[in-house]
């Protein structure tokens, strides 16, 4: 099977779509209160970075990867929030790491297995754990979530092209 080449957006969930004041939220049950502002401007920057050839989809990096076993069930959720549903996959949890590692191991596995091959990446996330996948992630606010500044930034981050490489010291 051939690489799909895309842009993928590492999407963390709290800090991102759930902010702490927005009070126009989709609230599909207690943990659910999606800004629908947040939601727009996401469903934006995959609308404005997707092309016929290299589509932007969704990597589950949030900790609700926890309550998710499979893409097509975040997928389920997006679709109940109006997010674009273009998740492709969660990420691994790996207990006490960085979540940039776990990031980085799901891009490796799925690239050599010749899944996907991913040419631009943008990290939207709260949190700062993101080690040697630092210079891809974009950090929002918990307060507000995803805001036009950091639209502007990932928007300009999914156009610059994306290499993993690593040293294995052989």
């Amino acid at each position: 099977m051939p690489k799909m080449n895309l842009r993928l957006i590492s999407l963390d969930l709290d800090g991102v779509l759930n902010n702490h004041i927005d009070k126009e939220c989709i609230n599909q049950h207690k943990r659910v209160n999606f800004s629908k502002h947040n939601i727009k401007l996401l469903n934006k920057l995959i609308e404005e970075t997707s092309t016929k050839d290299m589509p932007t989809q969704i990597l589950l990096s949030s900790s609700w990867r926890n309550d998710y076993t499979n893409a097509a069930g975040v997928n389920c959720l997006f679709e109940t929030t109006g997010v674009y549903p273009r998740c492709i996959g969660i990420t691994p949890y790996f207990h006490g790491d960085p979540r940039g590692l776990e990031i980085c191991d799901w891009i490796f596995k799925n690239q050599i297995r010749g899944n996907y091959l991913v040419k631009h990446l943008c990290i939207l996330d709260d949190d700062s754990d993101m080690e040697m996948m630092a210079p891809w992630h974009v950090k929002t606010d918990t307060k507000f979530g995803l805001t036009e500044n950091e639209f502007v930034v990932a928007k300009e981050m999914l156009m610059r092209p994306f290499s993993l490489s690593v040293n294995l010291g052989i």
